[in-house]
């Protein structure tokens, strides 16, 4: 399976190259999240929050774009600059360069406008706007770029993983899957999740989050750092990648996927599943 376009927004910036340079120069964009008041306690836990402003696509105008969640406007980013890199069409039938998929993963989908229907609600029930509510469902992120893109059209796939903190890489997964397959040609395949307070106030009633950030190979590490992002990878399979003389930035050789059902939040002491998910991936590779 070959990846032909990139697209990602983080910390570091909006864009695949902002994210980059950011890693390489080793900078910290971890701080206090500015949307929580600073005499709340969860002000002091550091998070990783994407730029605020997020320029509009000018297909999408302000009134649509206003409505929705910012789970749903990183999508669109990042589905650009991955179509872009990978000499796709943003806009229009991309049927027209073969059968195509749609794999997007989420989990807060629209929870950050769930919040401000609650915050409305709370100040006075009467003039809360309740189509804030309209965008809480998880589809609404695949939905939006279903049709904007039109992908997954008959014959091809649309799915929405909702596996958690694994769910882009096993929406990466699923596409290999259908493109090797023969489901779709090509597959839009990756993730997109906004901050919001429901789980920053959740993995901080757990006391896994660090206040001053994760530091994941320190044997005393503190906890856990909350943050958003989007990434999305256009996926085809490496025939017709070539026959379109697209840019082929990598392949994907093989993955593996295990299920371990040992506990809710624990794994299997012995590791045996995540050794058996390894040894898969290497082999179909």
């Amino acid at each position: 399976v070959a990846i032909t376009g990139m697209g990602a927004v983080t910390a570091q910036g909006i864009g695949v190259a902002l994210t980059w340079q950011g890693v390489i120069a080793g900078r910290d964009m971890l701080a206090p999240w500015d949307a929580i008041d600073p005499t709340h306690p969860l002000h002091k836990v550091k998070v990783a929050r994407c730029p605020a402003a997020l320029r509009r696509p000018n297909d999408l105008p302000p009134r649509l774009w206003n409505t929705l969640s910012r789970t749903q406007q990183l999508a669109c980013l990042v589905a650009d600059e991955a179509l872009d890199q990978a000499k796709l069409p943003r806009r229009g039938d991309l049927g027209t360069a073969g059968h195509t998929g749609l794999f997007v993963a989420t989990t807060v989908c629209g929870m950050d406008q769930n919040e401000r229907f609650a915050a409305q609600y709370q100040a006075d029930p009467a003039t809360a706007d309740s189509n804030l509510m309209r965008r809480l469902q998880p589809y609404e992120v695949g939905e939006l770029l279903a049709r904007r893109h039109r992908l997954g059209t008959s014959p091809g796939l649309r799915e929405v993983c909702l596996s958690t903190c694994v769910g882009s890489a096993m929406a990466i997964g699923a596409a290999c899957d259908a493109l090797a397959l023969g489901e779709c040609d090509i597959a839009l395949a990756g993730g997109s999740e906004a901050l919001c307070r429901v789980v920053l106030s959740g993995f901080h009633s757990l006391k896994v989050t660090a206040p001053e950030g994760c530091r994941p190979f320190d044997a005393h590490r503190p906890g856990m750092t909350v943050g958003e992002g989007a990434a999305m990878l256009v996926l085809e399979t490496l025939d017709h990648a070539r026959r379109r003389g697209a840019p082929i930035l990598a392949c994907i050789q093989g993955f593996g996927v295990t299920c371990d059902a040992y506990h809710l939040t624990a794994p299997e002491p012995t590791g045996a599943q995540a050794i058996r998910a390894m040894r898969d991936a290497l082999a179909r590779a």
